[in-house]
């Protein structure tokens, strides 16, 4: 990991920052939409985890635990997150990969709704459009009505579903 970051300058408040990223953003979306909560316990996982990836690449200063990750994010957050036209150039790039899947017909409709799923902080960071309210609106119901429906609707699963296989994979020594 270092080794793929050691081009860039990096300070370790941007390293922590990022690494707060990880950390926190998916905890916020699963408690926004997901079917239940996260537990005290998941959080604390998902802190654990991330930090000691964060010792094992150097970064100084890592909050020790969630509830201090969660208030460094938003903190730098407020003081850094600003627009550049750097941002801009990253944002597009990124939207236009994330919408790289869809046919190439379908894209600048469905470009409305990235921007519709970013804060309005990074929206305006990254220098994109407001989206139509109505269009924030619709997408964070329809999320958070996913989850009810997974919450109350769906029969609980009688055996794990894994997206990967349960086998014992070889690694070698170079990977």
């Amino acid at each position: 990991m270092n080794r793929i970051h050691s081009q860039y300058k990096i300070s370790n408040e941007d390293y922590l920052y990022v690494l707060s990223v990880f950390v926190v953003e998916p905890i916020r979306w699963v408690e926004r939409y997901g079917f239940r909560c996260p537990h005290e316990k998941e959080r604390y996982a998902m802190h654990l985890r991330w930090k000691i990836i964060g010792e094992q690449m150097g970064i100084k200063d890592i909050p020790p635990s969630y509830e201090e990750m969660a208030i460094y994010l938003d903190e730098y957050e407020e003081k850094y997150m600003v627009y550049a036209e750097s941002n801009v150039k990253v944002g597009t790039a990124t939207t236009d990969l994330f919408l790289s899947i869809l046919p190439p017909k379908l894209r600048p409709m469905c470009k409305p709704a990235v921007h519709a799923l970013c804060p309005p902080r990074l929206r305006k960071a990254m220098g994109f459009p407001d989206p139509p309210s109505l269009l924030v609106w619709c997408i964070d119901a329809s999320l958070k009505l996913t989850g009810y429906f997974v919450r109350y609707l769906m029969p609980p699963r009688r055996v794990p579903s894994f997206r990967t296989s349960r086998e014992p994979v070889a690694v070698s020594k170079n990977t």
